[in-house]
């Protein structure tokens, strides 16, 4: 279920749903790129995975469903049964809600890198300006670049405002 709460003023344009701004390809495609910049042995590294389930994969769909304004774990479970670009992410084999907030609150460090690139690419494909690397000015670059900060942490909080709300 996407949700609607408001972002307040500091997360603008940024807080919207992607998938709707730019189209579930688009939106996977960018996903999919962010992952990449991720060296899958951090993913590994000193954590246990919940078993079954590639971080790889996990990764993928939460930073999906994060940037379609899905945010809790139990939503992102739901998700794979009607959503048919969660389901494409999950190749069959679907996360159940418990292993997606372990995920989330073990991965987070690499849940706020993909969600800013993610942002920043999705950003540049809706005004088709290509990567959003360089953005000219710098006062400009870094004021963006704190918008999208702001961003990232507003969605990881309501990830875990959501499902703290449903604790088991």
């Amino acid at each position: 279920m996407k949700t609607n709460l408001s972002p307040g003023k500091e997360a603008g344009a940024l807080s919207v749903d992607w998938s709707a701004q730019l189209g579930n390809h688009t939106l996977l495609k960018i996903v999919l790129d962010a992952v990449q910049t991720v060296d899958a042995a951090c993913l590994l590294k000193n954590e246990p995975q919940p078993p079954g389930y590639r971080p790889q994969m996990l990764l993928t769909l939460l930073t999906y469903c994060y940037a379609s304004n899905v945010f809790g774990s139990r939503d992102i479970e739901a998700a794979t049964d009607y959503d048919p670009t969660a389901r494409y992410i999950c190749a069959h084999t679907f996360p159940e809600w418990p292993a997606v907030r372990r995920f989330r609150r073990q991965h987070r460090e690499w849940l706020e890198h993909c969600l800013t690139v993610v942002l920043k690419q999705a950003w540049a494909a809706k005004f088709e300006q290509g990567e959003a690397i360089h953005l000219g000015y710098l006062w400009f670059e870094w004021q963006f670049n704190q918008q999208i900060n702001t961003e990232v942490r507003r969605r990881l909080e309501l990830a875990s405002i959501i499902d703290g709300a449903e604790s088991d």
